[in-house]
């Protein structure tokens, strides 16, 4: 929670994609589906892989498996 905290306030406050990108990948991680969601949408398929851990391949995987996952839920 505390983690979630503190980025949500860092994206309402500054407009570097690392702060939205990384919100959106602990959300995931955290299994969090709302918040994954929501910050998912504005993103709008625009990920920036080197900020979803690993970069890269690393990253693209762990932005797609976030997708599958949301996909996959309710």
């Amino acid at each position: 929670p505390s983690i979630k905290q503190g980025f949500e306030s860092l994206v309402a406050k500054r407009s570097h994609p690392f702060y939205s990108q990384r919100l959106a990948y602990f959300a995931c991680q955290a299994e969090d589906r709302d918040t994954a969601r929501a910050v998912m949408a504005r993103l709008r398929d625009q990920p920036e892989f080197r900020y979803w851990q690993g970069g890269g391949a690393g990253g693209r995987q762990n932005f797609e498996a976030c997708q599958r996952w949301l996909k996959a839920s309710p």
